[in-house]
């Protein structure tokens, strides 16, 4: 059995991601996010330890985020990138995120 090795909640988003390293650029979708990464699909898929800066958006959010990182894993179209350090708003990000997980569960049980 697997053991967890996750410390924070992950959100399912959408959301679009650019993806630069020291010669490359590409474009991705934001998959899911958390305190401390996020998941990215794309057909760009950078070796592990590559370091990258990543500009992303999450659908129906007005914040543009820019943060440094580093590739910790991927597999086929899909990159797990950890962050180098938190970005700025996104303490503002991940309680706007669990404020909608939340409406969506009380709808949901409403029903």
């Amino acid at each position: 059995m697997k053991s967890e090795k996750r410390r924070y909640k992950r959100y399912v988003v959408s959301g679009q991601v650019e993806i630069r390293t020291e010669v490359d650029e590409a474009v991705g979708e934001l998959v899911h996010i958390g305190r401390r990464g996020i998941l990215i699909r794309s057909h760009f898929i950078p070796p592990l330890r590559t370091d990258l800066s990543i500009h992303f958006t999450v659908q129906r959010y007005g914040e543009t985020f820019r943060v440094g990182g580093h590739v910790v894993g991927s597999e086929k179209d899909m990159i797990a990138v950890s962050f180098s350090v938190e970005p700025a708003g996104m303490e503002e990000l991940l309680q706007w995120l669990d404020k909608k997980e939340k409406s969506k569960v009380a709808r949901a049980s409403a029903l």
